[in-house]
């Protein structure tokens, strides 16, 4: 799309180093993982994510649910790293939001939902 190679990742599989040195071998430029994460899982997320940006030089999204999930809570905070693993916008914890990350300039934004 455009020029940018996008790769589709699911909670499990985008935190194993397998599958997006894959998606790098694919010539990724953006990762996208959609989460189901609690609290913890977010902690670790937001450890994981950056480090896999920086060092396969691609942006990572992460977007999460938030409240109830099956026997759990979703903790939001869904999140854009760039490919030197900054983090350049992220959605809060408690209240639904699209995050809008332009591929061009860098910018991200982030979209409160009603």
């Amino acid at each position: 799309m455009d020029g940018q190679v996008l790769v589709p990742a699911i909670c499990y599989e985008s935190m194993q180093q397998t599958h997006v040195e894959k998606a790098a071998e694919l010539g990724a430029t953006v990762y996208l993982a959609s989460v189901a994460k609690s609290q913890r899982g977010v902690h670790a997320a937001y450890d994981h994510y950056p480090a896999i940006a920086k060092h396969h030089a691609i942006t990572v999204l992460m977007a999460n649910g938030v409240g109830p999930a099956d026997n759990f809570l979703a903790a939001g905070q869904s999140a854009v790293w760039n490919s030197d693993g900054k983090l350049v916008g992220c959605a809060d914890a408690f209240q639904e939001a699209l995050l809008v990350f332009d591929t061009g300039t860098g910018e991200t934004s982030v979209l409160a939902l009603a």
